[in-house]
């Protein structure tokens, strides 16, 4: 039976496929970027240790490494661009949420590029609120 879901993949907003189609995707992202900016420039992932919410059926309150992707320059290694590929739980009320909302409006503070790409369709839309 084919997809009713033509082109997308409704289950993948399930948190236990998240993080590895994120992986995947920022991967391909890097892939795709440092062709477009070396020598000048690089893209490195960035990671921050972060506890897991309460609903993850894994181990709550076991820390996990939060991934986005950071475009720096060589010379001074300055972070240039961040960009942030939203995660379920950072469009869900709840601890994740607003930590994201308070890093978000450090980076939107600084000179730096913020990217944030959202392709989940559940929570709200992050870009609609807590703007600086």
């Amino acid at each position: 039976m084919p997809s009713p879901f033509p082109g997308m993949n409704p289950y993948l907003e399930q948190k236990a496929l998240w993080r590895g189609f994120q992986l995947q995707l920022l991967c391909g992202l890097q892939a795709a970027i440092t062709p477009q900016i070396v020598p000048r420039h690089f893209v490195e992932f960035e990671e921050r240790a972060e506890v897991l919410p309460e609903d993850i059926k894994v181990s709550p309150g076991v820390e996990f490494k939060a991934r986005n992707l950071v475009i720096q320059d060589t010379q001074t290694q300055e972070i240039i661009t961040v960009i942030e590929l939203l995660t379920p739980s950072k469009k869900e009320p709840g601890v994740s949420r607003d930590r994201y909302f308070e890093r978000r409006k450090e980076i939107l503070t600084t000179r730096t590029n913020f990217i944030e790409i959202d392709l989940l369709r559940g929570g709200r839309a992050a870009s609609n609120s807590h703007a600086p």
